[in-house]
């Protein structure tokens, strides 16, 4: 059917452009919107064929994914850092150096945790609130009551449990 539908559509495309009517026009269109119908349930009888194998048998990590997924987990690392004139392998000595940024980073979550926790109440003064002052590594949380107190060193222990700090 599709063969036959295709050599069709050749042979109209063929006298089309050796002699330019519309009536091959028209019947070219027709037997293009015919092939293209036909493709369209292939496809959905492919994706439906597809479903059902899913079904079936799952999904299941090939080999070949696996070592895509390799590949995509080695890239994403830092693996070598040129430190002071030299370049250096050591993961700890490639780490030591950002390290500091991304503490800071992670302080910056926390005093923005504890900012916007519309539970934790701070300071008033006019009529702004005071919450927190921070400075790189020192944070001072200002609260006046015992509950805030308590939200407070709620988020300092989750922020220990991701920082390892005490």
């Amino acid at each position: 059917m599709e063969e036959e539908l295709n050599s069709k559509y050749q042979d109209v495309l063929n006298r089309y452009q050796q002699n330019p009517s519309n009536v091959s026009k028209q019947e070219a269109e027709k037997l293009k919107s015919e092939l293209e119908a036909l493709y369209d349930q292939k496809v959905e009888g492919i994706i439906v064929r597809s479903r059902a194998r899913w079904h079936e048998h799952g999904e299941k990590n090939s080999k070949y994914f696996l070592n895509l997924e390799k590949g995509n987990h080695i890239k994403k690392h830092i693996r070598k850092l040129y430190i002071s004139g030299t370049i250096s392998t050591d993961p700890f000595q490639i780490i030591d150096p950002l390290s500091s940024y991304l503490f800071i980073i992670a302080a910056e979550i926390l005093a923005i945790a504890i900012q916007t926790n519309t539970d934790i109440q701070g300071h008033k003064i006019g009529k702004e609130e005071l919450k927190l002052v921070q400075y790189v590594d020192d944070l001072t949380v200002f609260v006046p009551n015992v509950a805030s107190a308590q939200l407070v060193f709620h988020f300092l222990d989750q922020f220990r449990f991701c920082s390892g700090l005490k």
